[in-house]
């Protein structure tokens, strides 16, 4: 497994055996419904090539009859400025639609990221 530029790259052998196949690892993500709102769980790491998937996630957020929604990072390892400014974007959609965004369980890096991007002053964070 190689980082490069933001990326998670696991080398995978064509089919051939020969040449390497760059594949890009993608967080997960996993949507519960609780009695307090849906839960979002992120996995893994959150960069650039995660932002249409993660457009996935603001449109449910859009549509999904919820005034509340809670992202569970404790299952996020890295997140890079692009993966930062993908939640200011769920929180522009949050705020148009009146709805409430919570980000829980941040550690490590991530932690450290939205401290640096003072995103306490932005978002509901709950540890």
């Amino acid at each position: 497994m190689f980082w490069l530029g933001g990326c998670t790259l696991t080398d995978k052998r064509a089919a051939s055996g020969n040449l390497p196949l760059w594949i890009e690892e993608a967080m997960e993500h996993r949507v519960n419904n609780t009695s307090t709102g849906q839960e979002i769980q992120l996995k893994g790491r959150f960069t650039f090539s995660d932002h249409e998937n993660f457009r996935n996630v603001v449109q449910l957020m859009e549509n999904g009859g919820t005034k509340r929604f809670i992202f569970d990072l404790s299952g996020l390892e890295f997140v890079d400025s692009t993966g930062l400014g993908m939640f200011l974007i769920a929180r522009e959609a949050a705020e148009r639609h009146k709805l409430q965004l919570v980000l829980r369980g941040a550690q490590g890096q991530v932690k450290r990221m939205l401290d640096l991007g003072r995103f306490d002053s932005l978002f509901m964070i709950q540890d």
